[in-house]
């Protein structure tokens, strides 16, 4: 093994979660090496003896593959003056370096650790620069010995940091009393790693903090996937598997969560049901905006002409004619304070909501479009002809820190949406702590028209807020069925109705937007749709690839996502000689490589082009395309379908992946003109009649299906929805039943002037 001592000057790359790092050491020799291997905390500048191998990589030359590293014995001079020229300490540059190590020799950081007074004798050094000098040095000495204690426990680097930021010097004394306390104060560190942390210290397996977090993190997993609420029998049933502890126990955690507010044990009609407190306050907080929406008097002043009046003249000037349904859905959004309009591919929603704003328009009110995602906003914006965006940029979007569920919005009552008609498209992707958000931003009087197909998937976050809200029965919704007479020439919307009907696909011969290529296995279809992505169909339609849009229900496996990303990206964007590109962890990144955001950044700034201003805010599910990669600077700019331009560090590459193939979840509130969709066995929970239709009803011209017809008949037989916890429906319900009682009874005025009369006659 050969040993070299140094400066950190570069790090190539950097993977927090594990600490691998490839970076570029200046030897105190001056040698220039390159070095891998996996550091606890490393940054530019540290000062480090590192001991390992070399080895010649293919692509980047020789490396040292690094088995140990230590902060050197810095017992001489050489050694301290190097590492304080090394700029690690705050106010100390090479010059400032020498002239300490000049004036105090070996003893430098003796003194500074048990006599930092004395570097007021130093030139150049006063009372405030002093005091910077002292905490800084400080600061990375505890830092770095909480780091290295810490990786005893297995927590990463990143973790670490994390956990000194919200414990400071009692960051030890924190995972040696209750371990258990970090899952509620750091994002990235759950039960489970908390409790491996506890067995390592010895920590008593039937504490109650341990199994209060236990079922706070069955309860947090559940409502994570979807859901609002947890049986309390099932909570039971898989927190007694996990901590391995009795009932009493686990009725003392329950007591505890419920006592320290971060759950709600709810009775309801003899069924217990357990929330996390969030979630509870959300929800019914949500159900009672609803509730004032449906009973608020709108000030719409229709002046001398009717509803009826206004949709017949609306018809002549646009040269359409609604059909009976339409009409009865435009005359319920000029009514109401809130309505529901909700249907499949083909049934005109797309005219209704022209004609509302029409409507609208024509007597002086302001109408606001949204969508909740950019490329439903773009959909929006582009059928009605109007101004259209998205939720997250209607509510004005501001920093979220990591660990808040809502976020956090300019937009909200003190602040309300200026508008007089708010119409929400995509509705069925609208999840509880949205809708939140957007009820608390809408004024008083003004009008809230829903619009989306209760059918497709539920939204990513918590509830099914769509169906709740139809379910209710308190809530104004027309439900459209006819698919109108254009529409019925699409064998698109036929099958997207077929399938949502359980009936099987029609294959018609000789169709034109409607295909079906039977293929055995996933590596059969997979062969297949590079072939049809990268020739056959770009021909057959005169697109380009990227225009082709691959969903699939499954990540894994040869036809999943994560395969087919990799290998459209070699057939479709290969590595060229004029493409830059660069690596991040596993994956290859190109100029013109189609790529999706995956994480929500609030604070990612963007330009603007094609219309749009500049300002803030990149979200998951945002797909656009690498139009430039700058290795020197290590950054790389994303083109959004939206208009949107961002600029990206490498290191930032985590919060992206490749779109060429995304998961129908990932696709929904988008439309594209050619979907590639393969079907094959997959896991029974994701086998479901919507997940299918929700795929067929994102396509706009062509459908080409790969696989096998007996597993799409699966699908299409498997009825069961993606079954969630949600009492929104009913909460909506008791609230309105309470207010109707109230509205019945007598004022309290009343009842005593009641009171006293019968009084007075008696007496």
């Amino acid at each position: 093994m050969e040993s070299f001592e140094g400066k950190v000057v570069e790090i190539i790359y950097r993977n927090d979660e594990n600490g691998y790092t490839v970076g570029v050491m200046e030897t105190v020799e001056n040698e220039i090496i390159t070095f891998v291997g996996t550091f606890i905390s490393i940054e530019e500048s540290d000062y480090f003896k590192i001991s390992g191998n070399q080895k010649l990589h293919p692509s980047y030359g020789m490396q040292l593959d690094v088995k140990s590293y230590e902060i050197p014995n810095l017992g001489n001079k050489k050694s301290i003056l190097a590492y304080l020229s090394s700029g690690i300490i705050d106010e100390i540059g090479p010059k400032m370096a020498g002239r300490i190590v000049d004036l105090f020799g070996d003893d430098t950081l003796e003194i500074m650790d048990n006599n930092p007074q004395r570097l007021l004798e130093v030139e150049g050094i006063g009372k405030k620069k002093q005091i910077k000098i002292i905490e800084s040095y400080k600061s990375k000495v505890r830092l770095r010995s909480i780091i290295v204690s810490l990786a005893e426990f297995d927590i990463s680097p990143n973790i670490a940091m994390k956990l000194y930021k919200a414990f400071g010097d009692e960051t030890i004394s924190v995972i040696k009393s209750n371990p258990y306390e970090i899952c509620s104060k750091i994002k990235g560190i759950g039960f489970i790693k908390a409790d491996e942390i506890a067995r390592k210290v010895g920590f008593a397996r039937d504490s109650i903090h341990r199994v209060g977090q236990g079922i706070k993190y069955v309860l947090e997993e559940f409502c994570y996937q979807g859901n609002v609420f947890m049986y309390l029998e099932d909570l039971q049933d898989k927190s007694l598997r996990l901590l391995g502890c009795g009932i009493e126990k686990f009725e003392q955690g329950i007591y505890e969560l419920c006592i320290s507010g971060q759950s709600v044990l709810e009775n309801k009609d003899g069924v217990k049901r357990m929330y996390l407190y969030n979630f509870y306050k959300v929800e019914n907080a949500v159900a009672k905006m609803t509730v004032d929406l449906i009973n608020q008097q709108t000030k719409m002043d229709f002046t001398q002409r009717s509803a009826e009046t206004m949709i017949r003249e609306t018809q002549d000037r646009l040269g359409k004619k609604l059909a009976e349904r339409q009409k009865v859905a435009v005359l319920n959004a000029l009514e109401n304070g809130l309505m529901v309009l909700t249907g499949g591919p083909g049934t005109g929603k797309t005219t209704i909501v022209s004609f509302i704003i029409e409507c609208y328009e024509q007597i002086g009110k302001k109408v606001t479009l949204c969508a909740p995602t950019g490329r439903a906003a773009k959909r929006l914006a582009e059928s009605s002809g109007r101004k259209a965006s998205t939720i997250h940029r209607l509510l004005e979007v501001g920093y979220a820190d990591e660990s808040e569920q809502e976020g956090f919005y300019n937009r909200d009552e003190s602040n309300p949406i200026d508008t007089d008609v708010l119409i929400v498209d995509e509705m069925s992707m609208v999840d509880l702590f949205l809708i939140k958000a957007l009820l608390c931003a809408i004024k008083p009087g003004t009008v809230v028209i829903m619009v989306g197909d209760k059918d497709q998937l539920p939204s990513v976050g918590p509830g099914k807020v769509l169906w709740d809200f139809i379910e209710c029965g308190k809530i104004k919704t027309v439900t459209l069925q006819e698919i109108f007479r254009q529409s019925k020439e699409s064998n698109i919307i036929i099958n997207a109705h077929r399938v949502n009907q359980g009936q099987g696909l029609e294959l018609v011969k000789g169709s034109d937007d409607f295909f079906f290529m039977a293929r055995n296995n996933h590596s059969e279809a997979a062969d297949l749709i590079v072939e049809l992505i990268s020739k056959r169909l770009p021909e057959y339609f005169g697109v380009k690839s990227e225009e082709i849009q691959i969903l699939t229900p499954i990540k894994k496996s040869e036809s999943g996502v994560n395969e087919l990303n990799k290998r459209i990206q070699e057939a479709v964007n290969p590595p060229k000689k004029e493409v830059s590109e660069f690596k991040h962890a596993e994956r290859v990144f190109r100029t013109r490589d189609k790529v999706m955001q995956i994480k929500n950044n609030y604070e990612k700034e963007y330009t603007g082009y094609a219309g749009v201003e500049s300002g803030k805010g990149v979200f998951n599910g945002d797909i656009g395309y690498i139009d430039a990669v700058d290795t020197r600077a290590k950054q790389f700019y994303i083109s959004f379908e939206d208009g949107r331009r961002s600029r990206y560090e490498f290191s930032e590459a985590d919060n992206i992946d490749h779109a060429y193939a995304v998961t129908v979840h990932k696709s929904q509130g988008s439309e594209f003109d050619i979907v590639i969709i393969p079907i094959l066995s997959m896991p029974s929970v994701i086998q479901s009649r919507n997940i299918l239709y929700t795929a067929l009803t994102r396509a706009k011209k062509a459908v080409v299906i790969v696989g096998s017809m007996y597993h799409i008949n699966k699908m299409i037989s498997n009825t069961s929805l993606i079954e969630r916890n949600s009492s929104l429906s009913e909460r909506i319900v008791s609230i309105s039943e309470l207010l109707n009682e109230k509205s019945e009874k007598p004022a309290f005025n009343e009842i005593q002037e009641e009171t006293y009369d019968n009084q007075r006659s008696k007496s």
